[in-house]
């Protein structure tokens, strides 16, 4: 994969697979997807195995409490965000939650050596910007 010379990856989910929350393309070209159930209280993190054209499972992360029951599509709850990173060789699970008053961030980073996601500490915000 290498989209500055014109060259992607085309794959599909098995019709199995739960529908992908979150995905993203790490440095190392690797690409990586959580699926699962609009208000399960479980993802799955799948890895693109570009050999056999086939997704494999890796992990199970908790999903954020904060995040299980909303429901973004009817607008039932604060609007609710999740995202998969990729920092330094590290994959992250973000959660963010907009309400009124307050933006939360609840975060995992999947640890490579024993294949869980650890907790990481709430980061500290100074200051938000809102942009209408």
């Amino acid at each position: 994969m290498n989209p500055r010379i014109g060259k992607y990856i085309s794959s599909h989910c098995s019709e199995t697979m739960l529908p992908v929350i979150a995905m993203t393309a790490t440095s190392d070209n690797n690409v990586y997807i959580l699926s699962g159930e609009e208000f399960s209280s479980q993802l799955s993190l799948h890895v693109y195995n570009h050999e056999g054209n086939v997704w494999g499972h890796l992990s199970s992360v908790q999903r954020c409490k904060r995040y299980i029951g909303y429901n973004v599509g009817y607008n039932v709850g604060p609007p609710t965000y999740e995202f998969l990173l990729e920092s330094d060789g590290h994959l992250y699970y973000l959660t963010v939650t907009l309400d009124d008053a307050d933006v939360l961030l609840w975060n995992r980073k999947y640890s490579w050596q024993t294949k869980q996601w650890l907790e990481c500490s709430e980061p500290q915000i100074d200051r938000i910007a809102r942009f209408s």
